[in-house]
């Protein structure tokens, strides 16, 4: 098979532009670098590849992460754009095995297992080419018109990754682990086999929770009214026990001046996760309403005068993207914080005419809970030795923190309740 180091021999590699099968490829480092194609080419399909949010990000990027942005074009239209991220990965940093719940073995078997984990995590450390975006879950990695199909645009994105880690290696940076995500539907598992290089193996995750709205819920009382019994009576007794918390909608003033609180609420739960690929920046949730404006919200929750909890989220089009969020644990017991964050996003986005609330990743058991369904994304991982790219599927399944939860259905006409 070829090697991930090789080009076809119809290629050829400059410093920024690189031809391949009529194609042409430019690669820039700089976002401001890349021409008023890219903004034309992804205008408001997706926020998460818009100029404002990619200049946001890189302005405040999570430690040690650098950024490449392709345009692609043919007879001289651009066709396509693709979106990398370049990270030095420490699986050792990245999973936390303590925050896992229990599994069914003996005590003795889980503490020798999470050494041998632990162990083999401390070994993982290398630069990773992320063809999207890992702040976020879904497909941000690449836009293509339609006229391109997905074979070819798979084929350009395969080509795109192996001539962007050359040019990351020229930089001294050796990257040895191709990501490519996220897909509802498997997309790269038999590239292979149509251009012969390595595997891209597939991989699913915690699911991405996602709520659809019907057009019939035109306010919050058309949700509740949908609810079995059960679940109204526990949004009334979450709502009642947020009585006297004062929700902020927060403008970029009052972010920069609660800049600390936020970041250490959000470090709260960030340190407390089963796998971090990154940490924020202290400053990038202003940098994002800076440059998003009213596309971008922070929900600040004050008890006392004090900020207890924010949410973050995004308008995306047709659907709203939850953000990053913190809390302070022991306040969100005893207010139910975290719940009242759900039902506020649900509030904003009816009252948005928005039908798609897409919740991602984490606490699932909850999210389901308000009405949201999960949905199983692929992801792909191919490392640059052929050798040890054969081991990846055993290496990750050891190394995967797997949650268990039970989905819950709210809905009447899930549960048959009145």
């Amino acid at each position: 098979m070829q090697n991930p180091d090789t080009t076809q021999t119809d290629t050829t590699l400059s410093e920024k532009v690189k031809e391949w099968n009529g194609f042409t490829l430019e690669l820039f480092t700089a976002i401001d670098q890349a021409p008023s194609d890219w903004d034309r080419l992804i205008a408001s399909r997706n926020i998460l590849l818009c100029r404002d949010y990619l200049r946001a990000l890189e302005q405040c990027p999570p430690g040690g992460m650098s950024f490449f942005y392709l345009l692609v074009r043919r007879d001289r239209e651009t066709v396509g754009l693709m979106y990398m991220q370049l990270k030095l990965f420490r699986a050792s940093e990245s999973l936390n095995y303590e925050r896992l719940e229990q599994s069914a073995e003996p005590e003795g078997q889980n503490g020798t297992m999470r050494s041998v984990k632990e162990w083999v995590a401390s070994r993982i450390a290398f630069y990773t080419l992320l063809c999207g975006n890992s702040l976020v879950t879904g497909s941000h990695g690449f836009h293509f018109v339609p006229s391109i199909d997905e074979d070819t645009a798979n084929h350009l994105v395969h080509e795109a990754i192996t001539w962007a880690r050359s040019y990351a290696g020229a930089q001294g940076k050796n990257v040895r682990l191709m990501f490519i995500k996220d897909f509802f539907t498997p997309r790269f598992s038999d590239l292979h086999e149509k251009i012969g290089c390595e595997p891209y193996h597939p991989f699913t995750a915690q699911p991405n929770m996602i709520m659809e709205l019907p057009e019939s819920w035109v306010s919050f009382d058309d949700y509740m009214k949908s609810l079995s019994s059960k679940y109204r009576v526990r949004v009334r007794r979450a709502r009642k026990k947020s009585k006297g918390i004062l929700m902020k909608d927060m403008d970029v003033d009052q972010i920069r001046r609660e800049e600390q609180r936020l970041y250490i609420l959000y470090q709260r739960i960030a340190r407390r996760a089963s796998f971090n690929l990154f940490i924020l920046h202290p400053g990038y949730m202003a940098s994002v309403k800076e440059h998003l404006g009213e596309r971008f919200t922070v929900l600040g929750y004050y008890d006392a005068g004090t900020l207890m909890a924010f949410c973050s989220m995004m308008d995306n089009g047709d659907e709203l993207e939850a953000h990053f969020l913190g809390y302070e644990a022991e306040t969100n017991r005893a207010r139910q914080l975290y719940l009242n964050m759900l039902l506020d996003m649900l509030v904003i986005a009816i009252n948005r005419g928005i039908r798609r609330i897409v919740f991602s990743r984490t606490a699932m058991e909850i999210k389901s809970s308000v009405g949201a369904e999960p949905h199983y994304m692929y992801f792909y991982l191919q490392h640059a030795s052929a050798w040890r790219n054969k081991w990846i599927p055993r290496v990750y399944h050891m190394l995967d923190p797997k949650v268990e939860w039970t989905p819950r259905s709210p809905f009447r006409e899930m549960t048959g309740e009145g």
